[in-house]
């Protein structure tokens, strides 16, 4: 999950119950190795997430060129978690090494 930088985030439909929703989500990696999203509260992956915190990332091998079945991939299952407030600066950091774009938007109050 380190090489990767995005990934497909699965979660289970507010609107449509039992139903998985997919979204394509930035991921940096939180000290542990845990992918750590950043949300906006509008989004409607974030009001799934509300509702059931199950999710799961599927994460694709970058710059894979062949025959995509063939490349490495990783999914992952886990129960999502906003981060605290201690975590938020070094989190901040870490996501914006990894995705500078988002400072645009990351303090958005949505």
């Amino acid at each position: 999950m380190y090489l990767g930088r995005t990934s497909t985030l699965s979660t289970v439909s507010r609107k449509h119950p039992g139903w998985p929703f997919s979204s394509l989500m930035s991921y940096s990696l939180d000290a542990r190795g845990r992918p750590v999203f950043l949300i906006s509260t509008m989004a409607m992956h974030r009001q799934n997430l509300r509702a059931d915190l199950r999710a799961s990332p599927l994460v694709t091998q970058p710059s894979w060129t062949g025959d995509p079945l063939a490349g490495a991939c990783v999914t992952v299952m886990g129960l999502v978690a906003e981060l605290l407030a201690a975590d938020l600066e070094p989190m901040r950091a870490s996501y914006l090494a990894r995705h500078a774009h988002a400072a645009a938007w990351m303090d958005l109050d949505d």
